[in-house]
């Protein structure tokens, strides 16, 4: 049962990032690449999270300072990731076409913010990892007066913030690409506020923690989509639409995207086109009769010189 219960949390957790990277970014070697370039630079934060953490030996007791100073060392390196991955991307886009065989066809853009996945997946992986280790056994939660909940809360928390990371990164990057600073530190301070209500967990306030978490998700989500460019309304049109078995309407309005940053170049080669032969008379029928006529009087001229 303690096995069961172990790889049920563990689903919990990771099952829409497992399923994410399956659908998603397993198909092609670059998402992988930037996924887990993601997960080094989380890594790397967390580091320095530490060595700050050991040397302020006076503030070693209190938490919130340690959870402040990682946020900040995660956001900052959530930023030098996006300057990094706009510095290299020219680079993986060709060797994303020289991975497809020297194609002709245009690839799309690099679709980076999947990179959120790779700071989402480890900050659960080092969040939840030791707390279901112990949940295989032997014990059973609660017999000491524990929450028998530990465990749910735990991996809905976990999963809560692979989620936020994802839509942080995605956030943080369209920002950036646009200019958009309140959007940037929105990111900043949604991630404090995620952080600071876990706050309440060992004090087993799980019923409001865990709502506000999700709450917070939602909200999260939503300035996401606005990041996004997302409409509803044509969400929403195109849904009936399709529903009511016209497929999409041709009233439906399409709006170009225009990069705001960098460059979009299309790639044309000339290339020979064979046309079906077609042989061309060289004197028309007209010339033709008229240089006849000419020879005739020639000779006729000729003739009579001679009978002279």
């Amino acid at each position: 049962m303690a096995y069961l219960e172990f790889f049920g949390y563990c689903l919990i957790a990771f099952g829409p990032s497992l399923a994410m990277f399956c659908l998603v970014i397993a198909n092609d070697p670059i998402r992988i690449i930037i996924m887990i370039s993601a997960c080094f630079f989380w890594l790397v934060s967390l580091l320095l999270s530490s060595i700050l953490w050991t040397i302020v030996v006076p503030l070693k007791e209190y938490l919130l300072f340690g959870v402040t100073f990682s946020i900040l060392f995660q956001e900052t390196f959530r930023y030098l990731f996006y300057q990094v991955l706009r510095k290299a991307e020219t680079g993986l886009q060709k060797v994303a076409e020289v991975g497809r065989n020297g194609s002709n066809e245009i690839q799309p853009k690099l679709d980076t913010n999947l990179s959120g996945v790779g700071f989402g997946v480890m900050s659960g992986v080092f969040s939840l990892i030791n707390i279901l280790a112990d949940a295989t056994g032997p014990g059973t939660v609660g017999l000491d007066g524990g929450s028998t909940y530990f465990f749910l809360c735990a991996s809905l928390t976990t999963l809560a913030f692979i989620l936020l990371h994802i839509c942080w990164t995605i956030i943080l990057f369209k920002s950036c690409d646009s200019g958009n600073k309140p959007f940037i530190l929105f990111v900043l301070i949604s991630h404090l506020a995620a952080s600071y209500i876990t706050f309440l967990n060992p004090s087993k306030l799980y019923a409001i923690s865990i709502p506000m978490q999700y709450l917070l998700l939602v909200i999260t989500f939503l300035v996401t989509l606005k990041c996004a460019d997302f409409r509803f309304d044509q969400f929403s049109s195109s849904a009936s639409s399709i529903g009511g078995g016209g497929g999409i309407s041709s009233h439906t309005e399409i709006k170009p995207i225009i990069p705001s940053q960098h460059l979009v170049i299309i790639d044309e080669r000339p290339y020979f086109v064979l046309c079906k032969p077609k042989l061309l008379p060289l004197k028309s029928i007209a010339l033709l009769q008229v240089e006849s006529i000419q020879r005739e009087a020639e000779e006729k001229i000729k003739l009579m010189q001679q009978k002279q």
